[in-house]
């Protein structure tokens, strides 16, 4: 989705994310297909150029031993799994970098 519509991929991207397990590749070729029709993303699952993206990003999920969603890197801190709440995000992010609150 990312290649061919950037503005659609937020929600894409946050459609993926939603749970803390991946969905099923059929559930996630569906999605996508809703996004960009389903010729387009035959055409894109051929394109090296997305394979090769790919390959990156599972490398470095892969590298950083999660096994569920989100994982942020902060720093040399790996922290996985979804806050409860807006507060708890900022409260992890503030503890494993230098980022302080604006007042």
């Amino acid at each position: 989705v990312l290649s061919v519509d950037r503005n659609a991929f937020g929600e894409f991207h946050n459609w993926l994310m939603k749970t803390e397990s991946p969905p099923s590749i059929e559930d996630a070729s569906r999605k996508a297909a809703e996004f960009i029709g389903f010729e387009r993303l035959k055409e894109e699952v051929k394109s090296e150029a997305v394979w090769r993206h790919l390959r990156t990003d599972i490398r470095v999920f892969a590298g950083t031993g999660a096994r569920r969603f989100p994982t942020m890197i902060i720093g040399d801190r790996i922290i996985s799994g979804t806050p409860s709440n807006a507060e708890q995000l900022f409260s992890i992010i503030e503890q494993n970098s230098s980022i302080t609150p604006v007042d």
